[in-house]
């Protein structure tokens, strides 16, 4: 048998038992966070995401929508989302302003865009 100081472990198993409890807390904190957080319609959503209408798009002023731009010559297709805004000029006016701070009228870039959806389109899988 060998004799040690027990002090110095004692100290340290009162820090790793300080460091437990803010884990806890933090765990608890975090548990709280993700039961609180807002349920998904994962059900109904996949039926709602039909490719949106103009008339659709000027009753979602503000909200975001994501754009599938037409392939360029090279095949590649641009995907991003996009806030609509509505009647800042006329109440049928209604302008895309992309992540990056560009804004266009839709009527300038409709013929570059393949889709306006709610959300990303779901993919099917095989």
């Amino acid at each position: 048998m060998r004799p040690i100081d027990a002090e110095p472990v004692e100290e340290w198993l009162d820090v790793a038992k300080e460091a437990a409890e803010r884990q806890r807390i933090a765990l608890a904190y975090v548990k709280k966070i993700i039961q609180d957080a807002p349920t998904l319609d994962v059900q109904g959503s996949q039926e709602d995401n039909a490719p949106l209408e103009v008339d659709q798009l000027l009753q979602m002023n503000g909200q975001p929508v994501y754009i599938v731009a037409k392939p360029n010559p090279d095949g590649e297709q641009l995907k991003f989302w996009a806030l609509v805004e509505v009647g800042r000029f006329y109440s049928d006016d209604i302008f895309l302003t992309n992540a990056a701070g560009g804004r266009s009228e839709i009527e300038e870039v409709i013929n570059d865009i393949e889709a306006i959806y709610r959300r990303p389109p779901e993919v099917a899988t095989a």
